[in-house]
Parts: structure tokens; C-alpha cells; sequence
């Protein structure tokens, strides 16, 4: 299996054209819709979809020159029928909830989960795994009690930096942090994303990230 680092926004050498992310979505009346004029890339399909889509996406796929669909859509019975039925023709990424046999399992990890250990498992249970990650900064109230933190713009990041007392790189969650007197705050830049990139191919994971992260601020 061809593991690549993806970015589906920005621009980045590292980024072929076949992975660039293009949404659809799935209107009120129950047809298939492109979010924006699109050739090439990976469909990223959301909405309340049903088994019935499945010969559209493959159609539109085929006919764009997708390499693979992203099934984005609220766990559901019908979610994991459409899946299965596009597993037969393409390569399909799927959340748990919307997870078949033939798709590789997406990964999102939260606070206080090593990397590493969420990885082994999802390959373990389910054969293959992709780590999906949107590279944000996250602000924690100390003591850390949220699995999820508030998400902070970059101007925000670079104030917090400001103010650190400390930072460093975690190895377990593969992020740069920064702690303040009364937060913790996570964040990516390229090297906490290349080390995310190197802890899934020792996976045997893929890494898909949304965004380039395209600062450093340590």
C-alpha cells in the first residue's frame, strides 16, 4: 500500500495533484453536488447520503480523475453501505462509525492519546489506518481536564508565544506546546508534522492533514 503525506489545502512540493482535497456534498433532494469546479484529487463526500449515490460517485470519480473518496458523513447504516459499495471500485477512507471492510480506517487522536499506541490499534482491529489530522492550535485550561481544547487563530498562537514559560516538542502526540501560567497550548508546524509522517510509516498507517502548517513557533 502507497503511504503518502497529504495536504489537502495549501501548497506544498510534497503534494501531488492527485491528493488535493475536493468537497461534494449531498442536496436536500438527495443528488450529488460539487462545493467548487474541480479535476483531479481526492473526493471528500459529506450529507445524508444513501447506497443508492454509489454509481454517481464512481461516475463522478472516474470522470474527474479521483485516486480515492473520503467518506466525511454522520455514521449511519446507509454511510457504511455507500462505503462498501465503493470499496468494489475505488479506494475509500472512512471514520469508524462509516467503517467496512475494504476501507482504511480513519485516526483522529485526542488530547492525552499516544500516537503510537491509537495507531497499532486501529491497524490491529481493522487492517489499515490513515492518522487524519487538521493541523490547529488547541488552548487547554490547566489542569488539563477537555479531550478537546479551544481552537486558536495564529494570531492568538503567536500572542500565547509571547507569554511561555515553556516550550517543547511531545514525542507521544508527535505536537509542539506551549505553556503558559494558565493554559497549555498544542500546536503543528512542519517538523511536528513530519514527525506525525515518520510515526505513521513505522505504523504502517498513512498521515492525511488537512492544512500545511506554515510556521514555527518555537
Amino acid at each position: 500500500m502507497e503511504r503518502t503525506l497529504c495536504f489537502f489545502r495549501g501548497t506544498s512540493p510534497l503534494l501531488p495533484e492527485k491528493y488535493v482535497r475536493r468537497d461534494y456534498f449531498v442536496s436536500a433532494g438527495g443528488e450529488l453536488c460539487r462545493a467548487l469546479p474541480c479535476g483531479g484529487g481526492v473526493m471528500v463526500l459529506s450529507g445524508k447520503i444513501t447506497p443508492e449515490l454509489a454509481a454517481s460517485v464512481v461516475s463522478e470519480c472516474r470522470r474527474r480523475s479521483f485516486s480515492a473518496v473520503i467518506m466525511a458523513a454522520r455514521p449511519s447504516h446507509s454511510a457504511r453501505a455507500l462505503s462498501a459499495a465503493l470499496c468494489r471500485e475505488l479506494r475509500v477512507y472512512a471514520a469508524k462509525g462509516c467503517f467496512t471492510p475494504g476501507c482504511t480506517i480513519l485516526v483522529t487522536p485526542v488530547w492525552g492519546e499516544s500516537l503510537k499506541n491509537i495507531l497499532s490499534s486501529a491497524i490491529s482491529e481493522h487492517g489499515a489506518a490513515a492518522l487524519y489530522h487538521r493541523p490547529r492550535a488547541e488552548r487547554f485550561t490547566l489542569p488539563v481536564t477537555a479531550q478537546r481544547g479551544e481552537s486558536l487563530s495564529p494570531r492568538e498562537l503567536c500572542g500565547a508565544a509571547k507569554q511561555a514559560l515553556r516550550r517543547a516538542f511531545s514525542p507521544e502526540l508527535c505536537r509542539k506546546y506551549i505553556i503558559t501560567e494558565s493554559s497549555l497550548i498544542l500546536y503543528d508546524d512542519e517538523e511536528s508534522l513530519a514527525a506525525k509522517a515518520k510515526e505513521a510509516l513505522n505504523a504502517g498507517a498513512e498521515l492525511i492533514c488537512e492544512e500545511t502548517p506554515t510556521q514555527n513557533y518555537s
